[in-house]
């Protein structure tokens, strides 16, 4: 059993397993190249613990040539190493800027993911470079827009029922998200990354 499940590089990748009755919540495991067999036995398979996170990994994804993890304090890639029997290696990009929801992140393009992290929203391209958005520069002082409101009307047991979607064709990304009223994720708010624009 895995919280997240992606495939990348000719393998399927779990993340957040359960193993025997265990929870391993910073385990990637994979395949070996083109199964879908965890089984440690085969040749190339195999598993990475993140022992740079304390918190649960919650989403796996593609982004470019790398493979994101995502987890709730923090975030790694990792990226092939061509050789068969160790096929790929962790890098990290953040331990303190974590993901809010298993759907909170969401692919905008082939190179690029837009997510809703602990401390704002932001896009991050596959070479680790991270674009807040939701901000502006006033006499060279960084100033949200409208974080406080969106975040301060979560419930913080709620977090995790944050979702995303990127609608490609109008190129806008709808948050649907949980309020103080309503802990069902009601609230839709629609993020227009060419103007760096919110509607509710």
């Amino acid at each position: 059993k895995a919280k997240s499940v992606e495939t990348w590089n000719g393998r399927v990748y779990f993340l957040n397993t359960s193993e025997a009755g265990t929870r391993r919540q910073q385990r990637l495991r994979r395949t070996a190249k083109f199964t879908a067999d965890p089984d440690p036995a085969i040749v190339g398979s195999g598993f990475y613990d993140f022992r740079d996170f304390q918190g649960e990994g919650l989403r796996v994804e593609t982004l470019g040539d790398v493979l994101a993890v995502y987890f709730s304090d923090g975030v790694a890639f990792l990226r092939p190493t061509g050789v068969p029997t160790s096929p790929d290696e962790p890098q990290i990009i953040s331990t303190e800027r974590g993901l809010l929801s298993t759907h909170g992140v969401c692919p905008i393009g082939r190179n690029v993911h837009f997510g809703i992290f602990s401390d704002g929203w932001w896009m991050l391209d596959q070479s680790g470079r991270w674009q807040e958005l939701g901000v502006v520069n006033i006499n060279s002082k960084i100033v949200p827009k409208w974080r406080q409101t969106f975040y301060g009307d979560i419930p913080a047991n709620m977090r995790h029922r944050i979702y995303t979607y990127y609608d490609q064709p109008n190129n806008l990304i709808y948050i649907v998200k949980p309020t103080e009223e309503n802990n069902d994720p009601r609230e839709v708010w629609i993020y227009d990354p060419t103007s760096d624009r919110v509607f509710i």
